[in-house]
């Protein structure tokens, strides 16, 4: 049995997911892993019970990818996150709008499990859009400055997938396109919290924002 590490960093767990997946029977690959690690943060006993549940929904013997997680996870308000920043990323407003939406219909669970409502997920599900943005400029400015995926990975404590993936996706933006949406995002972050303004109109107008490129 795999145990896990007290004070696990970025580059522990996919090492214990992976090794968890042997146990089990499965190969996990590294997309399936970063996508699982951007649904369920780096609470190991979480990941842990979700690869048990993963192993059995993808069956004997069956290796497991990224679209395979992305099945087990529809429905939950962790594949609408992933729904979301996928339709920014691809410049899809409508599919931002959709997931948006959905994301304050539903409630997430809190730390100790207990499930909040929707209007309180969507103030942190805003803040971690917010540093996805941020993370895709850091890999914007690092392209533009030469930095290579696999130094930026490790600048920045990411997995080589994620690093790559990010990378990719900053190319789809400029510097000062990625500069305005990330201004904007901090905006409506803390819009959202001082003046206890609408949520599911911050996340909208996020989705506008963030994929009407010619409007920036």
């Amino acid at each position: 049995f795999v145990v896990p590490s007290p004070n696990p960093t970025q580059r522990d767990i996919p090492v214990f997911l992976q090794a968890r997946g042997l146990e089990l029977g499965h190969r996990i690959d590294d997309a399936a892993v970063d996508l699982l690690m951007r649904a369920h943060g780096a609470d190991l006993g979480l990941l842990s019970a979700e690869m048990d549940k993963l192993a059995l929904f993808a069956g004997e013997g069956a290796d497991i990818d990224a679209d395979m997680v992305g099945k087990f996870l529809t429905g939950t308000i962790e594949f609408d996150i992933f729904g979301f920043t996928n339709a920014v990323e691809a410049r899809n407003a409508r599919d931002a709008l959709f997931y948006a939406r959905r994301i304050t219909m539903q409630g997430a669970r809190d730390q100790k499990g207990k499930k909040e409502d929707g209007e309180k997920s969507a103030h942190r599900i805003m803040a971690m859009l917010a540093g996805t943005v941020q993370s895709l400029l850091r890999a914007r400015v690092a392209l533009a400055r030469g930095v290579g995926a696999g130094d930026f990975a490790a600048r920045e404590k990411l997995s080589p997938w994620r690093a790559e993936r990010l990378c990719q996706a900053s190319r789809n933006f400029s510097l000062r396109e990625l500069r305005v949406m990330a201004a904007f995002a901090a905006d409506q972050v803390r819009r959202s919290h001082d003046t206890g303004g609408d949520v599911q109109l911050a996340l909208e107008l996020m989705a506008v924002k963030f994929t009407a490129i010619n409007n920036l």
